[in-house]
């Protein structure tokens, strides 16, 4: 098939007319059974050739689609020139492309090879050694580009990309100080979070650890900034490195809790970023319950905390309206209550139902039934983490 002929094929993918676009899609998907390295080649020459912005933009995402399919394992079926000639045209193309988007999608192609060839037990050196040239580029669009694909491949790939650390760990580290762009800053984050999440031994911790406060720096950047988007983002990457590595942030957890406490008090943070300021804590509480534990000041807030989840959850003023709502419109109450739930089971009745009652009978006193209502919930849900501390004053907290 010629190029132009081709070009005219993928600009049919791209029309409204549902029955033209139909015939065009089995069209390609017939091509791409029967001859699939024709096709393969074909789609490089459209992203490296095409003056089509459009049509560049289509063959990247083809592309890309052609080799994500592991059911298909298209990848594997291309000869070893074929695959030679994609896997240079794509390391070519993507610095001369001169679209954002175009260039972000051919990003994506390079990923799935990498994923390909390193999850297959092979290896591409030329593929790291383009990327960190990449990375420390003046044009800040191709950082951009090169930290987001660090954040998919070390989520993909974890352990093959395990003896790429020592440079990643320093070309991150780079990035979480780059001083145009709070993408890579937050990308390079993630990457980090999600490398350290495969390590396993305290030399490969030792790799990132110098990072920490510059990963901490970066999210109180993004608070600063009432940055949702990327505060949730770096709040996720902390809690799923406290939930699989807790002790790789032991350096800054202090100051961690001291953060989550501050982000999760402020009314004016919008809820889902405090919501996941909540969730880093109750993740600490459980997976190192003796740093809370020592704290009563820290635990007092924690509590002050979800009681004040409850009591915002309810937005109506009379009772009977509450208890006819449906089950999906009390999800933040839910949330409190699982997290008083699961504090109950990590910080046990010693630390935590003292506190409990003292707040619980101040608001059990209060006319206001929402006030009622919240203590009630917070002493049921901590009942059975503290059963055993809760049983001997259990007539008393009756009364």
């Amino acid at each position: 098939m010629e190029l132009s002929e081709f070009e005219a094929l993928l600009g049919c993918l791209l029309l409204p007319d549902n029955e033209k676009r139909n015939q065009a899609e089995k069209v390609y998907e017939k091509l791409k059974q029967d001859k699939l390295e024709e096709i393969t080649i074909l789609l490089l020459k459209v992203c490296t050739i095409t003056t089509t912005e459009q049509l560049r933009s289509i063959a990247a995402i083809l592309l890309r689609s052609l080799f994500a399919r592991s059911e298909e394992r298209l990848w594997y079926k291309c000869s070893n020139s074929t695959k030679e000639i994609i896997k240079e045209g794509i390391l070519q193309r993507i610095e001369k492309e001169t679209s954002n988007y175009v260039r972000g999608r051919l990003g994506d192609v390079l990923v799935v090879l990498i994923v390909n060839i390193q999850g297959s037990g092979s290896s591409w050196p030329q593929a790291f050694q383009f990327l960190a040239t990449l990375s420390q580029s003046n044009v800040v669009e191709l950082r951009e580009l090169v930290f987001s694909m660090y954040n998919q491949l070390t989520s993909y790939i974890g352990l093959p990309f395990k003896p790429y650390y020592p440079t990643l760990s320093q070309l991150t580290k780079m990035g979480l100080t780059d001083p145009q762009s709070i993408k890579v800053r937050v990308n390079a984050l993630n990457a980090n979070s999600n490398a350290v999440t495969f390590c396993k031994q305290k030399s490969e911790y030792d790799l990132f650890s110098p990072s920490l406060k510059l990963m901490l720096d970066v999210l109180v950047q993004c608070l600063n900034n009432s940055d949702e988007s990327n505060s949730l983002s770096c709040l996720q990457s902390f809690i799923e490195i406290e939930f699989m590595s807790s002790a790789f942030l032991k350096p800054v957890t202090s100051d961690l809790i001291l953060l989550c406490i501050q982000i999760a008090s402020q009314a004016n943070i919008i809820s889902s970023v405090r919501q996941a300021s909540v969730e880093l804590l109750v993740t600490i509480s459980e997976s190192r319950p003796s740093i809370i534990n020592k704290n009563r000041d820290v635990v007092r807030k924690l509590v002050e905390i979800l009681l004040n989840m409850l009591l915002e959850s309810s937005d109506d003023d009379d009772l009977l309206k509450w208890t006819k709502k449906e089950e999906d419109s009390r999800d933040y109450v839910s949330m409190a209550e699982e997290y008083l739930d699961r504090v109950s089971f990590a910080l046990g009745g010693e630390t935590l139902l003292p506190v409990i009652i003292e707040y619980a009978s101040v608001l059990l006193k209060n006319e206001n039934w929402k006030n009622r209502r919240t203590g009630l919930l917070a002493i049921s849900q901590i009942g059975e983490g503290c059963t055993q501390s809760m049983k001997p004053i259990l007539s008393q907290i009756l009364r």
